[in-house]
């Protein structure tokens, strides 16, 4: 069984093992040359590892993905909750929002008629706060797509610093806009929205 680990951005990374070493450790253990620390910079990277710690590989997470789509949002009245800042429920509705322009932009009106998205799954990490006053830039991108899934990446930054605010990850399911059940998309869908 492969394990990946995520690592965020501008973080130092020590990829580490599911049997409680880390990856340098095995590797020392096993006399191989050991992944230097780094850190990482725009891009995110993916650290994976085979359960006997035999396989080791890193990726470049943007190779993986779609061209990124951007809009910008202004934080309106209404987003702010008791804490005087962006509430965490917005911040969802802002993910949906910038996924259904992504796909109103770049989809063919035929697809559109004819398919519609259900959410299966969000994982969304809150990292510093939006403001009433701020506009927030929404950039979305599609990653690894199944046979009825399609993984969909957001990230939340405040416009006027370039502070990540927010990130996300979410699974999206084709549905048949008529019967709202699954149904796989044509190859040129696939072929504009996945990697």
């Amino acid at each position: 069984m492969l394990h990946l680990l995520f690592v965020e951005q501008r973080h130092f990374v020590a990829p580490y093992s599911s049997k409680g070493r880390s990856l340098r450790t095995a590797q020392a253990q096993r006399g191989l040359q050991s992944l230097p620390r780094k850190k990482l910079g725009e891009t995110t990277e993916i650290f994976g590892f085979a359960q006997d710690d035999s396989a080791v590989f890193e990726v470049n997470f943007h190779s993986m993905c779609s061209t990124p789509f951007e809009t910008t949002v202004s934080v309106k009245p209404g987003d702010i909750d008791g804490q005087n800042h962006v509430n965490n429920t917005v911040y969802l509705r802002w993910v949906q929002e910038v996924a259904t322009a992504h796909w109103q932009t770049i989809a063919a009106s035929e697809a559109q008629e004819g398919i519609g998205w259900v959410v299966l799954r969000h994982e969304i990490d809150y990292k510093a706060p939006a403001c009433m006053g701020d506009e927030v830039v929404l950039r979305t991108w599609v990653g690894k797509a199944t046979r009825l899934t399609f993984e969909r990446f957001t990230e939340m930054f405040r416009s006027s610093d370039g502070q990540l605010l927010s990130k996300a990850r979410t699974l999206w399911c084709p549905i048949n806009a008529q019967t709202g059940r699954p149904v796989r998309v044509s190859p040129e869908v696939r072929k504009q929205f996945s990697v």
